[in-house]
């Protein structure tokens, strides 16, 4: 209808007045489109489980000495005698190398043909010391000089681990440390030794974690040292939980699955019949190599997304999917809803 064609006067009636208003109104309801829905966006979810930290955490460990020291002569000169090699057993007093002895010599003669009367205690030390004798039994770790070298003094020529105690070495992570106490009990298995186990405490733990592995160094004593045991001897470390101590309740989420919120840490919750997302202000207790470990914000049970955290957005529709960290669950759409991609495959004309 083209209303141009309708020519106004003072004299069109009332009724007329009505037709055109009426005409203007359907010709407007003839244009308007069909609203469209936007389908839900398919999203991988994780359902949050409460669990303790009662599950005592296990490391890789090495048989270490307790007391090791490098052997260096207290004076410079020219090595002519290596008495013994990497991992011979020494007792204290050992002769273990020595020195060119001729200069010193030299020097104790003539010191003793000017001051025949004297006691050369000095220059007698001086040559007493160009003989490298073992402090302490143990066992030989290293070798620093070979055989014609010359040293200064001090320069280290063995590494003697003494015998005797040994330690047991891991280096745990920030959030195990943080939960041990000297005492400790913790249980130790050597593969090479049939694997037998073994208790042992903890003895020592570092007050500063590692520069460049940010882990802690533990120290852990035998209770019972197999005779077996060598040093260098690889194994695995069970810390047990300490006694007296309740295990506590933790939530583990995740890394993929935590959002910030300026600079607080949140994540997605999918909450309603018609599933919705909403951010939920969480908060962080540590960090472990592929989750996050929280201390409050989220309850057992609850829905949260896993994976593209940074690409939805508050009170958008959802299609749950199941992330592959909930082993018991089946994988695909959650609640028996279709993906967006069935939807939009259904949708879409042929």
């Amino acid at each position: 209808m083209d209303l141009s064609s309708i020519s106004f006067s003072s004299k069109t009636p009332r009724s007329g007045a009505a037709f055109l208003l009426a005409a203007a109104a359907l010709l407007s309801a003839c244009h308007k489109h069909p609203s469209v829905t936007t389908p839900p966006v398919a999203v991988v979810t994780y359902t949050v489980h409460t669990s303790d930290d009662s599950d005592p955490p296990s490391y890789p460990a090495e048989v270490a000495p307790r007391y090791s020291n490098p052997l260096s002569f207290r004076v410079p000169g020219k090595v002519i005698e290596r008495r013994v090699r990497l991992g011979d057993r020494v007792t204290s007093g050992e002769v273990l190398a020595q020195l060119d002895p001729t200069d010193q010599q030299r020097q104790v003669a003539s010191a003793k043909a000017v001051l025949a009367a004297a006691e050369l205690t000095v220059a007698g030390n001086a040559l007493r010391y160009h003989t490298l004798t073992a402090d302490h039994d143990g066992v030989i770790t290293s070798e620093q000089v070979d055989t014609g070298q010359v040293v200064s003094a001090g320069q280290a020529v063995y590494q003697l681990a003494w015998s005797g105690d040994i330690d047991i070495v891991i280096d745990a992570a920030a959030s195990d440390a943080n939960r041990l106490a000297v005492g400790q009990h913790a249980r130790v298995v050597f593969p090479s030794l049939h694997a037998q186990t073994l208790d042992a405490r903890v003895r020592e733990i570092a007050p500063a974690a590692d520069p460049q592995s940010r882990t802690f160094r533990i120290k852990l004593t035998l209770n019972d040292p197999a005779p077996g045991i060598r040093l260098g001897t690889v194994g695995e470390v069970t810390l047990l939980p300490a006694e007296g101590r309740a295990a506590a309740r933790e939530i583990d989420i995740p890394s993929t699955a935590l959002f910030h919120q300026d600079a607080h840490p949140a994540v997605w919750i999918v909450t309603g019949a018609e599933p919705r997302l909403a951010l939920r202000p969480v908060t962080v207790q540590g960090y472990r190599d592929r989750s996050v470990i929280l201390a409050g914000g989220l309850r057992d049970g609850e829905r949260i997304v896993a994976a593209g955290v940074h690409t939805v957005f508050a009170g958008e529709r959802v299609t749950p999917f199941v992330n592959t960290f909930d082993a018991d669950e089946p994988a695909g759409p959650a609640d028996g809803e279709a993906s967006r991609s069935a939807q939009l495959a259904r949708e879409t004309p042929r």
